[in-house]
Parts: structure tokens; C-alpha cells; sequence
């Protein structure tokens, strides 16, 4: 007959060979298998996923599987974040929960990314007729980014206009995660935008990942408004805790202007500053308030300040009221 087995803090796995629906309490699995006890492991039925609230819901369905591979959601819009595990050429569907609940779900994109052979690829989640995020598994791990795009062409005429700090952090994913540097495209800031202050609420667009840089190449224009409540801690990782601001780094073709940043803190270890933690393009009218407190360790090669850290491009008319806290 059908089983479920579950293990508080570990995972759960579920197996059978019938029709019917399996339910799995999240607070008790940290990761979900959909395993087959046919003969050979040659998968006789595979499974539709359908996450809502704190359970999992596993529908049969009629196509076969070969393996299983991680759906990792790496995005802090969700209400929790687990790893899931599911079978190539499933089709997965995903009713998903979001932190604010302001956030209109009409709103949300759900990206993805995984490997095939030694490339890496890109795809956008379709929508079902329930209006759950839908895609098949490839024959690899995928790694999920929920976010809210954003309006505009990205032109001069019609630039990619951010009215919110998810749209904010929808630009880290893409220049960090999807390595989309914008070249030529440009960015407005619409309004002020406030975090929570919660520690670690952001990650800098651009830095170095895996040991590659990831730079932005767009132009970013804040408008004349300010970015607050963003807190940027230490994680004792050194490569994850250089180069840090609201920017990490900025390309050559890169310029961002008449953006303001207060209530903010950025704590890391080398090139952390405000605005942006390495600049080899334009930093133009900007403004970085005294209530931003900017903290790094103190070597000799320590490379910090209010509005870029590790400076090779120009500097213009910006100020910057920082303070060095420990």
C-alpha cells in the first residue's frame, strides 16, 4: 500500500504505486523526495507538486520519471524557503506564499536557473489555469527566484522604472544570479524606498561570486530619492563580505546618480562603503546621510568610505556624512 514517512528536521519520503494524494507537513521535513519502488527504478508513475501554506500536496500523474533533482527558492519573498526534491519531466506547479501580503500575486515572475551539460540556463515559470507557477524539471537542479518586475523598456524614453525594494532586489538577482549587467539600459527610482532593517535584509548589485565579478553596466538614476533601512551584516565568508553598498560593484559602462541613502547599516571586510563597494564607471550627485554607519576590517589594505570603497572611475559631486562603526 501506500506509505508517508517523515523525519522531524530531516526529510520525508513518500512512496507508492496507486492513485491518490499525499499530504506532508512542512514543519516536520525540511526536503521532499518522490521516489518510485518499481522494479529497476524505472519510474511507473511521477507526481504533480502543489505547495500551499505549510503542506505538500503530491498528485499522480501518468508520466515517467528517470531522476530526481533540488528545487532551491532563493528569494526572500517567500513566507519559508525549503529544498524540494522532484523527478526530471515533471511538470511542477507551485502555489506559492509570499512574506507581504500586500504583494499582489499578478505582480510576481518566478525565474529559474539550471545546468544542462556545462552550460547554464535561463527560464521564466509559466502560469497554469490555477494560476500556479508551472514549469517542467529539467534533468538537473534548478534554482527558483520569485521577484517583481519591472515597468518600462529600459530605454531613455521608457526606462525600467523600481517603485518598491522587491524590484530593488530583483536587480541584485538578475546582475548577481543571471549575470545580466544591463549594458545600455537604464533604471529610474520612482519613490523612496524603505527596508525592515532586519539583519542581512539585502545583497549588493554586483560583487564577486564564485569567484567571478558580476558588475553593473546599466545607469541607475535615483531621482533625487533615498534608499533606507538596509542592513548589510558580516556572514564570515570573506568572498560574500567584499565589496559591498547598495552597489557592489560597477562596471566601466556603469553610472549611478542622484540616489541618497540614510538609516542604513553595511558591515563586511573589504571595499564596503554606501553607495557602491568598487566603481570603475561614474558616481555622480550622490548623497550618503550620517545615520549610515559603515563598518569593515581594519587592515592595511582596507578599502572603505561613504560613497565608493575601491575607487577606478570618477566621482562627482556626491557627499557623504558616513560613520565608521566597529
Amino acid at each position: 500500500g501506500d506509505q508517508v514517512y517523515s523525519t522531524a528536521g530531516s526529510y520525508g519520503a513518500i512512496s507508492g504505486n496507486s492513485s491518490g494524494t499525499y499530504k506532508l507537513c512542512l514543519n516536520l521535513c525540511k526536503s521532499l523526495y518522490a521516489v518510485s519502488n518499481s522494479n529497476n527504478n524505472e519510474a511507473t508513475f511521477a507526481y504533480s507538486l502543489s505547495i500551499k501554506n505549510d503542506e505538500i500536496e503530491l498528485i499522480p500523474d501518468s508520466d515517467d520519471y528517470a531522476e530526481y533533482g533540488a528545487i532551491t527558492y532563493t528569494s526572500g519573498l517567500l513566507l519559508w524557503e525549503k529544498t524540494l526534491y522532484a523527478p526530471a519531466s515533471l511538470q511542477v506547479n507551485l502555489d506559492l506564499e509570499f512574506l507581504d501580503k500586500t504583494i499582489n500575486k499578478e505582480d510576481i515572475v518566478c525565474e529559474y536557473k539550471y545546468k544542462s551539460g556545462t552550460q547554464t540556463l535561463y527560464d521564466k515559470c509559466g502560469i497554469n489555469a490555477e494560476g500556479k507557477f508551472s514549469f517542467v524539471m529539467p534533468d538537473s537542479d534548478v534554482f527558483m527566484y520569485p521577484g517583481i518586475e519591472w515597468s518600462g523598456e529600459g530605454n531613455e524614453e521608457s526606462p525600467y522604472r523600481i517603485t518598491n525594494i522587491y524590484q530593488l532586489k530583483f536587480l541584485a538577482v538578475r546582475v548577481n544570479d543571471f549575470e545580466q549587467f544591463f549594458e545600455n539600459k537604464m533604471f529610474v527610482l520612482d519613490n523612496d524606498i524603505t527596508g525592515d532593517n532586519s539583519i542581512n535584509n539585502y545583497i549588493s548589485i554586483g560583487g564577486c561570486f564564485g569567484g567571478q565579478y558580476k558588475e553593473f553596466c546599466g545607469t541607475f538614476d535615483g531621482s533625487g530619492h533615498f534608499i533606507s533601512g538596509i542592513n548589510i551584516s558580516n556572514t564570515e565568508n570573506l568572498e560574500q563580505d567584499t565589496f559591498l553598498g547598495i552597489f557592489g560593484r560597477i562596471g566601466s559602462s556603469g553610472r549611478v546618480e542622484n540616489l541618497n541613502l540614510k538609516n542604513c547599516i553595511i558591515k563586511g571586510h573589504f571595499s564596503v562603503c554606501g553607495i557602491a563597494g568598487y566603481n570603475n564607471g561614474v558616481v555622480y550627485n550622490c548623497k550618503v546621510e550620517k545615520d549610515v554607519y559603515i563598518s569593515y576590517e581594519k587592515t592595511s589594505s582596507s578599502c572603505h568610505g561613504g560613497i565608493v570603497g575601491y575607487n577606478e572611475g570618477l566621482i562627482d559631486s556626491c557627499k557623504s556624512f558616513a560613520q565608521r562603526s566597529e
